[in-house]
């Protein structure tokens, strides 16, 4: 049991993490999926988008620091409630062509109630964390399982965005999105 925590934990620091680093990467493109979601008056929006992407790092870097762990999944636990309430209250507006900002402008998604339940889902993790304390492993063995199942994790993960992306594009009529280097 304590693996799966050690592994969830891992998860969700990584998850946190690249979805601050694609913010930073594209601060207007974030800005503007703000924006799109019409909640925040317009003089916010900059500092709301500052003050996410600055949450997503802290979250994501207290979850593998032990002494912080508890406030990581505090964080995490009022981004990702604060993310299923702003898609759920767009898709009850009738407004589902948004995009979710979740990923940059390379892997556009659109909002549906599958991101609403995927964040409560992760919400419910974050919860288990919580209730739980998990810490990470001292020993270096559970460190490497670890380490090894989250990025078997982290590739599904990507995966799944990946194939629902392209989904989204072929159903759409557009050329799916290719990620990744190509090397010549």
């Amino acid at each position: 049991m304590t693996l799966l925590l050690n592994i969830a934990q891992l998860l969700l620091s990584y998850l946190f993490l690249n979805a601050a680093f694609s913010k930073i990467q594209n601060p207007a493109y974030f800005r503007q999926s703000i924006a799109d979601y019409q909640l925040l008056p317009v003089p916010l929006l900059k500092t709301g988008g500052y003050t996410l992407i600055g949450l997503e790092l802290l979250a994501g870097v207290f979850a593998l620091i032990p002494t912080t762990a508890i406030f990581s999944v505090l964080i995490m636990a009022a981004l990702l409630g604060t993310y299923a309430l702003a898609i759920a209250v767009n898709l009850v507006r009738g407004r589902r062509y948004l995009d979710c900002g979740c990923n940059g402008p390379n892997n556009r998604q659109a909002i549906t109630w599958f991101l609403v339940l995927r964040n409560l889902a992760l919400l419910m993790l974050v919860m288990i964390l919580l209730l739980l304390k998990a810490q990470l492993p001292t020993e270096l063995t559970a460190w490497v399982v670890a380490l090894l199942a989250s990025c078997f994790g982290i590739a599904l993960y990507h995966t799944i965005i990946q194939l629902r992306v392209n989904h989204q594009q072929i159903k759409a009529g557009q050329q799916p999105s290719q990620q990744g280097h190509h090397y010549e």
